[in-house]
Formats: structure tokens, C-alpha cells, sequence
């Protein structure tokens, strides 16, 4: 029942938009589309889609991405093989900030267990100062900055 009443209003809706006139185009409509057009034709070769490049570029890039990919999958591999040989390199490297990065662990540290310490009212009331001081602080700057710049 449904599919005949479907045939129906499809029918209904094409023979109402065929009574329809059919609008004019307006009349910048070909200039715009030429000029897009033109537009499209003095573009550089590398803003062009891939297929419009030349061929010696094509290729060209067509072999550093496949020179790129063997790379990122030798060294890949030569990582897997000696994680920890590139793990101590890395330490060796960045060796200068343990003592930055173990005072870094106790704050957190710290933090951490004075978080666990705190009630969660008094987090509550911290984090409603610290937006009532941050809106205070823009006010101020705004005000500042409209008392400055104010055309007399």
C-alpha cells in the first residue's frame, strides 16, 4: 500500500516542477564561471592536483615518497633492534636534566598527596577564588586599557 502511494506522490511532485518555468541564468553567471576557470589554468603546477603535474615531477615525487617510506621502515626496524642502545643515547643527551626531572616527580609528588589531603569543598572554593581573581584581573586590564586609549 505504502510502495502505490510512494509511485503516486513521486509521480505528483514531477508533473507539479515540470509546470514550473524554468529560471533564467544571471547574467554574470558565464563571466564568473570563465574567470574561475582562467583562474584555475594560471595556477603554479604544485597547486594543481597530482594528475595535471608533469611527468618528471610526478615521478619525482612518486620516488621520495617511496624513499621516505623505505627510511621510516629501515630506521624502524634498526629501532626495534636496539630500543635500548637508542634509549641510553637519549640518556646520555638528555642526561643534564635527571636532577630537574626527579624534583619535577617529587612535586608532583607532593601535589598529588596534598590533593588527596584536601577536602573537595575546600578545591572547590580555591577553584572559585582563582576565577573570581582571573575575571578581576581582566576587568582591570580592560578598564586600563579603555582609560588609555580613550579618545578624548
Amino acid at each position: 500500500m505504502e510502495i502505490n502511494f510512494e509511485k503516486q506522490l513521486v509521480g505528483l511532485i514531477h508533473r507539479e516542477l515540470r509546470r514550473l518555468p524554468d529560471l533564467p541564468a544571471p547574467d554574470t553567471l558565464i563571466p564568473r564561471v570563465r574567470s574561475s576557470i582562467a583562474a584555475q589554468a594560471r595556477q603554479p603546477w604544485w597547486q594543481r592536483p597530482m594528475m595535471t603535474w608533469p611527468v618528471d615531477f610526478r615521478v619525482a615525487f612518486i620516488a621520495l615518497l617511496v624513499g621516505s617510506l623505505g627510511l621510516a621502515v629501515f630506521s624502524g626496524a634498526e629501532i626495534s633492534l636496539g630500543v635500548s642502545f637508542v634509549f641510553q643515547k637519549i640518556m646520555q643527551v638528555f642526561g643534564l636534566f635527571t636532577p630537574l626531572w626527579e624534583h619535577l616527580v617529587v612535586l608532583a609528588n607532593v601535589v598529588l598527596i596534598l590533593g588527596r589531603a584536601v577536602s573537595s569543598y575546600f578545591l572547590m572554593y580555591a577553584a572559585l577564588l582563582l576565577g573570581v581573581m582571573y575575571l578581576t584581573c581582566v576587568g582591570i586590564g580592560t578598564l586600563c586599557f579603555r582609560v588609555t586609549f580613550a579618545k578624548p
